[in-house]
């Protein structure tokens, strides 16, 4: 049955009463002997002697969270089990206080910033224009790593966000050239008759233009969680801003240039 009006507002729908008791949910599921043998594995993997390196903010290679940065995402492009390393969650919220998030790929980053990529009628777009703040995480799940960052957003200029598009493979291109992302589709099929439309009006070697509603942002990072589960404990490490106020200097465990080192517990 398809969805219509009646269905989502009618005139049967009762709300709930405001001071109606929320109830527990309780989970039927139950995990297979498969699925707990998986879990202790990986538990055990993340877990060794006493001996292994675990992260010391007065021992890293690097006390900039770019460059350690640079070096995780490196050692994430190279090893076995990482599909996907620019892969990341995208957290934003609306001026009405809604978050939302989503998988994407980070298209670059550098001292500004990390770049990210979309059409601006797409809700995290609207959401950045509305309120800049977004929240980055990469995990790194083979690896037992995941980092954190969160900051402000710019919207970048119209040429920098060209640069970026010609960066795509051109069947990328055609997708997001041929989207309007977010709105509804009546079929399938539609999209899929668009796309060949612009294949065959661009064919194999003129260049697919970018889409005028396909806009780039940079986060710049204010804020730098660093997660790795090592040894029998999971550590956490928390580069922030010297001129944070909100900061606890008692606790900082390393400094350098702009930035404050925290250790964080698990």
């Amino acid at each position: 049955m398809g969805c219509t009006a009646s269905n989502v507002n009618g005139s049967n729908h009762q709300k709930r009463p405001s001071s109606a008791k929320v109830q527990p949910v309780r989970s039927s599921l139950r995990l297979s002997n498969k699925d707990t043998a998986i879990q202790d594995r990986r538990l055990s993997n993340s877990i060794s002697s006493d001996n292994e390196e675990y992260l010391d903010p007065n021992s890293l290679t690097t006390k900039d969270p770019l460059l350690l940065f640079r070096k995780w995402f490196e050692e994430a492009q190279y090893s076995e089990g990482v599909h996907l390393a620019t892969s990341m969650t995208l957290g934003t919220c609306s001026k009405k206080g809604i978050p939302s998030s989503r998988i994407v790929g980070v298209k670059g980053f550098d001292s500004e910033g990390f770049k990210i990529a979309t059409n601006k009628y797409s809700r995290k777009a609207l959401d950045m224009m509305e309120v800049p703040h977004a929240s980055l995480m990469f995990y790194w799940e083979p690896m037992n790593r995941m980092v954190r960052i969160d900051g402000p957003v710019d919207l970048l200029t119209e040429e920098q966000a060209v640069e970026i598009w010609k960066s795509l493979p051109r069947a990328a291109q055609l997708i997001h050239y041929a989207s309007d992302q977010d709105k509804y589709l009546s079929s399938r099929q539609d999209f899929i008759d668009r796309r060949r439309r612009l294949e065959n009006e661009f064919g194999d070697s003129t260049p697919i233009p970018k889409n005028p509603d396909w806009v780039a942002f940079n986060v710049r990072p204010e804020k730098w969680e660093f997660y790795q589960v090592s040894s029998d404990l999971p550590d956490r490490l928390l580069f922030t801003k010297e001129n944070d106020a909100t900061i606890d200097g008692v606790f900082c465990q390393a400094r350098t240039n702009d930035w404050l080192i925290f250790r964080l517990s698990p």
